[in-house]
């Protein structure tokens, strides 16, 4: 039987390393746990609430030795670090305009098309802009 890794935030990460450090906590395929944050994100939000939660609490891989306030405060300083590099990258921009314009399209669909439930639509576009993100990082 093998020794379970202690669960900390992976380097190996597309944000905060949060789900990738999940994934070889669990031994699972990191993308299955990308995908369950994201699932839970089209519940009211609650995936990226808790995404957001073991991004400040779960320490770093290489910040294990940290006592826990110190811990807490170097996860905010990472997340102040992501946030900035996410605006300062090329990728930042676009994402947010690839959301603001599909959320703009499934407004104005609603508009035009009778009948037409923007609760299913919003879930969609996520899942697609998602799962492109994803299987461009490839």
């Amino acid at each position: 039987m093998s020794e379970q890794k202690p669960l900390t935030r992976s380097s190996e990460r597309m944000l905060g390393g949060v789900c990738a450090g999940l994934a070889e906590h669990l031994n699972v395929d990191p993308t299955l746990v990308r995908l369950a944050f994201v699932a839970l994100g089209l519940v009211y939000g609650f995936g990226a609430l808790i995404y957001l939660v073991m991004w400040i609490v779960i320490p770093d891989e290489n910040g294990q030795q940290l006592l826990s306030e110190d811990a807490v405060r170097a996860n905010l300083e990472d997340i102040r670090s992501q946030a900035r590099r996410l605006g300062e990258s090329s990728q930042g921009p676009v994402l947010i305009g690839l959301i603001l314009v599909g959320v703009g399209a499934l407004a104005l669909v609603r508009n035009l098309v009778p009948g037409f439930q923007f609760r299913f639509g919003l879930p969609l576009l996520l899942i697609l802009v998602g799962g492109y993100l994803l299987l461009r990082r490839r």
